[in-house]
């Protein structure tokens, strides 16, 4: 969209019709003309004119149309809009805006445009993984999950690597080199998409990670940072030290002195054992080490300053 203001004829809400034209110095199709002829159709006063002024004319052109024009800034009045949207959304949402734009300064500012469009998208969101899809209207990565606002810092540093490069003739790996990206499948198939794409033109490879099912593997909570590795782990599930009966299971090694559906007792020293046996979900989850069982004291048999634990 042009960034412009409106110099529009302050009568021409009497008149039944309304022409608009944009402002140039050398009209170049039937859409354009000069200042003077602007005037010259404004003094005719058969219709109403709209005469939309590019940004850069505005001063070129201020004394002679100012006498014969109101002049109506446009730039102004999308910030109010902007501003109105903004003050309507609900407290979270407004709290989850404010901090995105705390991240859309100097080179990753975006227009009023931009903003409004995004917030009649947002303005009727129930959860932050809404907000976090919408991203790439204001120019981030797409990143619908609850806690996107924890990846925003992360998130606009990434876009001006790949944007907004320090040497814009890198290719597409070149600028992912430096994010710490780890090397293998996700790095590679990332800068294949981006390889085929105008990276300074945000929306050109944003919208579709939000849009399309098929890149939908590249929304911005899935890029596999190392220091913010999530483990898939669902639960875990212990297996019970009592049969059907309520009787120890023997592999166990466990006793209960007092019969059946009493408490267990662990007899530990040299040669004693217990045996645990447990699942999760996933069988095998990643950036799980090793599993730790501690083995505590009863307090109430030894009091509540007990602090031995033995750790299997």
């Amino acid at each position: 969209m042009l960034s412009c203001f409106f110099k529009a004829h302050v009568r021409c809400i009497e008149f039944h019709r309304i022409l608009a034209y944009v402002l140039s110095l050398e009209p170049a199709g039937s859409a354009e003309i000069r200042a003077d002829q602007a005037i010259e159709l404004r003094n005719q006063k058969e219709t109403g004119l709209c005469l939309i002024v590019p940004a850069g004319l505005g001063d070129l052109t201020a004394s002679s149309l100012g006498n014969s024009f109101a002049t109506f800034d446009f730039n102004r009045f999308l910030q109010a809009v902007a501003e109105r949207l903004e003050h309507g959304l609900n407290n979270d949402v407004q709290s989850w805006v404010r901090r995105i734009r705390s991240q859309l300064k100097g080179r990753a500012s975006v227009s009023h445009e931009d903003l409004i469009g995004f917030y009649l998208q947002i303005k009727d969101a129930s959860d932050a993984a809404i907000i976090g899809r919408e991203l790439w209207r204001v120019g981030l990565i797409p990143d619908p999950a609850p806690d996107f606002v924890q990846r925003l810092a992360r998130n606009r540093r990434c876009v001006d690597a790949i944007a907004r490069p320090a040497r814009p003739q890198n290719s597409a790996a070149e600028r992912l080199a430096g994010l710490g990206l780890p090397d293998g499948a996700f790095k590679t198939r990332l800068a294949a998409y981006l390889s085929g794409r105008v990276l300074h033109r945000t929306e050109d490879w944003q919208q579709p990670i939000a849009k399309d099912p098929t890149c939908a593997d590249l929304a911005f909570h899935l890029w596999p940072f190392p220091d913010q590795q999530v483990c898939p782990l669902q639960s875990i599930n212990i297996d019970s030290f009592l049969d059907a009966n309520g009787k120890v299971v023997p592999r166990s090694k466990l006793k209960q002195p007092n019969g059946p559906g009493t408490s267990l007792q662990a007899l530990m020293g040299p040669g004693q054992k217990v045996t645990v046996h447990w699942s999760s979900d996933p069988p095998a989850p990643v950036a799980i080490k090793d599993w730790r069982i501690e083995l505590i004291p009863s307090r109430r048999e030894y009091g509540e300053d007990v602090s031995g634990h033995l750790v299997l």
